[in-house]
């Protein structure tokens, strides 16, 4: 009897707008798929200029885009990673990228590799940042439309409105990256626990997104320490006083050992049970 085909390995997109992003947002996810076979690919809009230094002993303001790109490459490295693509925009400028050109360039990248996974900002983007809001706009519009959507070819001609083309996703699903609020409020208890500088109890209550609207949470305890060490391989981000480096590795290893979604395409049932695997999904509100 003739063999089948083995069936090809998922790819999976992560598409950003920083270098760390990708590791303080989903870095055990990314490394449990690279682990499980999964071709992941990683899109970074910008270098990160124009974050300021938190160690200054690593970079100058002329080399820190070559450093933090040299970061993402290690942390990229770390998790598995197969291949990264910046998008070469400057940091902090994203909104005045014009729309149509942004998500070309993001259509262009899930042209030459078709995810079935694609992750990347909610509509909040995580705090707020501009270029995080500008990086989920782009994305969600290259998925659903491949660049063919409502602003492909330019504007209408003056009082005339087109509907838009029917969806046609270029993936099987599309996630959100939603770290819940109690996730930051359970980091700034452990850091007044044990007495390190609280750098997210000011915020915890706007950072991230409302608990309610997760329905993914994955298990990535077995990667946790890659995480960690991705997120610490960026260094000029990570100020002495981080509680990433001054909390014990329990307590950050207990922190890191879940992930959280918000599954965008195919939208999800209403009160379905939380999934608990990107690839295999749950019901969605069409079912």
């Amino acid at each position: 009897m003739q063999e089948r085909d083995a069936a090809p390995a998922p790819t999976l997109l992560a598409v950003f707008a920083h270098p760390d992003d990708e590791s303080y947002l989903c870095g055990g996810t990314l490394a449990r798929y690279a682990a499980a076979g999964a071709q992941v690919v990683l899109v970074c809009a910008t270098r990160g200029e124009a974050r300021e230094l938190a160690t200054p002993d690593l970079a100058t303001a002329e080399t820190l885009p070559a450093v933090r790109e040299a970061e993402l490459r290690a942390a990229a490295a770390l998790l598995g990673i197969a291949a990264v693509h910046l998008l070469d925009y400057r940091d902090g400028t994203l909104m005045d990228v014009p729309f149509l050109e942004g998500v070309e360039r993001v259509a262009a990248i899930m042209a030459a590799s078709p995810p079935t996974i694609v992750l990347t900002f909610g509509p909040e983007g995580v705090y707020g940042h501009p270029d995080h809001v500008a990086v989920h706009r782009w994305t969600k519009e290259a998925f659903l439309y491949g660049g063919q959507g409502p602003g492909a070819g330019g504007q209408e001609p003056p009082g005339r409105v087109t509907a838009p083309p029917p969806l046609a996703p270029v993936g099987e699903r599309l996630y959100y990256c939603a770290p819940p609020r109690s996730w930051y409020r359970a980091v700034a208890a452990r850091c007044r626990a044990r007495g390190v500088h609280d750098r997210y109890g000011p915020r915890a209550d706007v950072l991230g997104v409302p608990d309610e609207l997760v329905t993914t949470r994955l298990d990535v305890a077995p990667y946790a320490a890659q995480r960690l060490a991705a997120i610490r391989a960026h260094a000029t981000q990570l100020p002495a006083n981080h509680p990433f480096r001054t909390l014990p590795g329990a307590d950050l290893l207990d922190l890191f050992s879940s992930e959280w979604f918000t599954r965008a395409w195919p939208p999800a049932a209403r009160h379905a049970p939380p999934e608990s695997d990107l690839l295999a999904g749950g019901p969605s509100s069409a079912e």
